[in-house]
């Protein structure tokens, strides 16, 4: 597909010369098939978070180009930011579908996609959404945080531990068909706090929405970790990490 922004791997960069969103109107009522017009308004329309007209247009463009996944990633981004967790869930299960024929050998190798895009006062998340379960320590969702171009000192991440998950299961606080999910903090000078566990792979949106409190400071970990010592989940952690300190 031709398209004018490059997309790197978390934020979008035009290049020198950019469209007018007249320009990319206009392109389409002359040529309603444009892709290269449909792909740049869509993404214009999502980044003033006009998430119906980006829907709408990266909905044409789908439709136009049934086999470029690429574009399904974009879409859910804008479901996901339209809050329509039906039509979110249904592309991301196309997508998987796409990425498990073996057709896109670029696709099947992939671990996974931006899911989703948000902002919070300064501060935007990019949310990375993983195929799969694998490793030691596997992640289904990890939210990175940036503000302006700056990455910020901590992250979010939604991971389900094999060992976590045998210890919860041998202490009887989840059954034996259930996996151990839990919602945590990490910041790079080796502090770690958990807000939450839950006993199977939780929505993504009630994910989405804990994430957001935890931003905007009205959530605390029930438990902290730093380099020089730990607090317990009673009560809740007394002197937790804070995102954005």
């Amino acid at each position: 597909m031709k398209t004018l922004f490059i997309l790197a791997l978390l934020t979008t960069t035009a290049l020198a010369e950019e469209p007018t969103k007249e320009e990319l109107v206009t392109a389409l009522q002359k040529d309603p098939a444009d892709s290269w017009a449909l792909f740049n308004l869509g993404l214009m329309n999502y980044l003033a978070e006009d998430f119906a007209g980006a829907i709408k247009n990266w909905k044409t463009l789908r439709n136009l180009e049934p086999t470029d996944w690429r574009v399904r990633e974009k879409l859910i981004q804008a479901y996901w930011g339209a809050g329509d967790e039906k039509a979110a869930t249904a592309e991301i299960a196309e997508l998987r579908k796409a990425k498990n024929s073996g057709r896109y050998e670029e696709l099947a190798e992939k671990e996974f996609f931006i899911c989703d895009q948000f902002q919070i006062g300064e501060v935007r998340a990019f949310v990375l959404e993983y195929y799969e379960l694998k490793g030691e320590r596997p992640l289904a969702w990890k939210f990175i945080l940036k503000s302006g171009d700056d990455t910020l000192d901590h992250r979010f991440s939604v991971g389900s531990y094999p060992s976590a998950t045998e210890f919860a299961r041998a202490q009887g606080t989840i059954a034996p068909n259930e996996r151990r999910y839990h919602l945590d903090g990490y910041w790079d000078d080796g502090s770690h706090a958990t807000y939450g566990f839950y006993p199977n792979r939780p929505d993504y949106q009630d994910v989405r929405n804990e994430v957001q409190r935890i931003i905007k400071g009205e959530t605390k970990p029930v438990s902290s970790m730093t380099p020089q010592g730990s607090q317990g989940e009673e009560g809740g952690a007394a002197n937790p990490p804070k995102p954005g300190r």
